[in-house]
């Protein structure tokens, strides 16, 4: 359904600027993606709302959308599967948050964990990239790095000024979102998706 909507969209477009079916091919790519980020924004913000998690959810996810579009990562291979998969994800890291409690010296602990982790797969996998689009351009892949360490740099400033407030709750859900990116951007990461894919294809 998404798809025929955004090829519909995509020839009509098409035709306006006259483009080729090359050029068409790819406007379908961009709406189908567009599409889809609403579709499940919009399921994720409601049920959201609905838990009252909608704080640390929106946060959270603030945090992992800069890291996943700077730093690239894992995906599934069908747009369903990535829907039901990027819902529960974004679900579960603002539900996390607002659930539990965390002490001060364990969130801090976390914290300086993940800055090494996050500085380390900057330096060794971003831009993590997908065997449909590589990106081998030096100059690219120097810029993604430099741009994931500024949104490094700006996620730390974040996460000091919330702790200085001391709301604790929100400065968990800026770690879960960071972790929930890293952890896409990493090899275990594009292990389970593809483990999740295998297991899907086989029923």
């Amino acid at each position: 359904m998404l798809h025929t909507m955004a090829e519909n969209y995509a020839r009509k477009l098409g035709d306006k600027l006259n483009s080729d079916d090359k050029q068409i091919e790819i406007y379908t790519y961009g709406l189908e993606t567009l599409l889809l980020t609403l579709l499940t924004l919009s399921v994720v913000l409601f049920l959201a709302h609905t838990l009252a998690i909608l704080p640390t959810t929106l946060l959270a996810l603030a945090v992992f959308a800069v890291f996943r579009c700077v730093g690239g990562g894992a995906h599934l291979s069908t747009y369903p599967r990535c829907f039901l998969f990027g819902s529960c994800l974004m679900l579960g890291q603002g539900f996390l948050p607002a659930t539990i409690s965390i002490g001060l010296i364990p969130l801090l602990l976390l914290f300086v964990s993940l800055i090494v982790i996050a500085f380390y797969l900057t330096w060794k996998r971003v831009p993590a990239d997908t065997e449909k689009r590589p990106v081998r351009d030096e100059k690219i892949r120097s810029a993604h790095k430099l741009y994931m360490s500024v949104c490094i740099i700006i996620w730390i400033i974040m996460f000091s000024m919330l702790i200085n407030y001391e709301n604790y709750t929100l400065a968990l859900a800026a770690i879960t979102g960071a972790i929930s990116s890293l952890f896409l951007i990493s090899p275990w990461g594009y292990r389970l998706l593809k483990a999740i894919d295998r297991c899907l294809e086989k029923k």
